[in-house]
């Protein structure tokens, strides 16, 4: 699923050689503490096969809202006569929604940066997912009405501290 074009338009995290936090997981494979400043992570598989994708236009009305659905199929008219007129490749039909689902989320409405790597089986990608900046979080919690500090050093009140 993570094609070559796709290794070049997002950043891949690799392990830093300099960085010394690692631990060992319960089957004995060495783990990189790489991903501490992410918010979020979408584990997403990769295909096995290329095998014919049973039900594509219902497995997207699955995935996506209607209205993005409805804006896709401006932007990419060709992608859904696909879907209509011959069989397409689970491999295609995961590689078009990691694409949209990254488009959405880079996107100005949504404000993300995102970044993958691989996990420790080849059959998974790490999507791994975090705001651009404070001010992001700042007016997603405005808007939610979710004005709370979060962090102990918020609390303090004259120099009492919790």
């Amino acid at each position: 699923m993570v094609s070559e074009d796709l290794g070049r338009e997002l950043q891949r995290l690799l392990p830093d050689e300099d960085l010394e936090s690692s631990h060992k997981t319960i089957l004995g494979a060495t783990v990189v503490d790489d991903d501490a400043d992410w918010h979020f992570v979408m584990v997403w598989r990769r295909p096995k096969s290329n095998a014919v994708m049973p039900n594509p236009a219902e497995a997207l009305s699955a995935i996506f809202t209607p209205r993005v659905l409805e804006v896709w199929l401006l932007e990419d008219p060709e992608f859904f006569d696909r879907l209509q007129d011959c069989p397409i490749s689970t491999a295609e039909f995961l590689d078009a929604v990691w694409r949209k689902a990254i488009d959405i989320m880079t996107g100005d409405q949504c404000g993300f940066q995102v970044a993958w790597k691989p996990a420790l089986g080849s059959e998974q990608v790490l999507l791994m997912i975090k705001l651009r900046s404070t001010e992001t979080a700042i007016q997603i919690a405005d808007r939610l009405r979710l004005n709370v500090p979060l962090t102990p050093k918020s609390y303090q009140v004259k120099g009492l501290e919790c």
